[in-house]
């Protein structure tokens, strides 16, 4: 997850808080094979040893990242198919250039400016 995800994403950060919600380093001993290998894996990736050191003192409340209730955090923001039809459309042409040339029966700008009137509906 570390590779695949840049410094703050989404993906870093559940990968994150799952591994800190199911912590081996607050629930096995020192010696054994489960705690020995987290440690293997923070010494290979640096970020992800910081990144579960500033979740050291989080309290999930025996809960797990995974769950239901923390799945908003990890979630990106939709936006409207609509809406980036129409930053898209705009950023071509003004609405009044788009009239214009739909005026002049321009099958394209008919198009967008039946888009953009839908959006207005």
């Amino acid at each position: 997850m570390y590779k695949l995800g840049n410094r703050g994403s989404l993906l870093r950060k559940f990968g994150c808080h799952w591994m800190a919600s199911n912590n081996p380093f607050l629930t096995e001993e020192e010696h054994s094979l489960q705690y020995k290998e987290w440690e293997k894996l923070l010494d290979k990736c640096e970020d992800l040893k910081t990144d579960m050191a500033m979740q050291a003192g989080r309290n999930w409340n025996g809960t797990f990242a995974w769950r239901d209730e923390h799945r908003e955090q990890y979630m990106e923001k939709v936006i409207p198919l609509e809406e980036i039809w129409e930053r898209l459309i705009l950023s071509r042409s003004s609405r009044a250039e788009i009239e214009s040339e739909a005026g002049k029966k321009d099958l394209r700008s008919m198009f967008e400016l039946a888009l953009l009137n839908s959006r207005m509906a």
